[in-house]
């Protein structure tokens, strides 16, 4: 992943749920739109999937919903964000990796990054 220019918080947001979308589709899974779940060649848990459709809407309630990002003012807070996500980052990352590694290591380097800019951000 080329260095994204982030300017705000709803930048990042917004990046972190790009990157869910585009791990999902890279794996087969359609759109929301289309027939959800509806023979997908990867098998992913339910959660996943409801995750990756929240972040197609930028609306990630797994994270502690839309604005998550704006309301992070603390290192403390920043990592919560992440942690709450890395189940499912854990998960796509392990399909991803199955496709071919280059596509897993994008995605996790996307987040890491994400995450760095936060922290940047933020107050100790």
């Amino acid at each position: 992943m080329a260095k994204a220019k982030i300017k705000n918080a709803y930048d990042a947001e917004s990046l972190f749920c790009s990157l869910f979308v585009a791990a999902g589709e890279s794996l087969g899974l359609p759109s929301y739109g289309e027939e959800a779940g509806a023979n997908q060649a990867i098998a992913l848990s339910e959660d996943v999937v409801r995750v990756l459709h929240q972040c197609e809407f930028d609306d990630p309630h797994f994270i502690g919903g839309p604005g998550a990002f704006n309301f992070a003012k603390t290192v403390a807070s920043v990592n919560k964000i992440f942690e709450r996500a890395e189940p499912i980052a854990l998960e796509l990352y392990a399909a991803l990796k199955n496709l071919g590694p280059e596509d897993a290591e994008k995605f996790r380097a996307g987040l890491d990054e994400i995450q760095q800019w936060m922290l940047k951000t933020v107050t100790k």
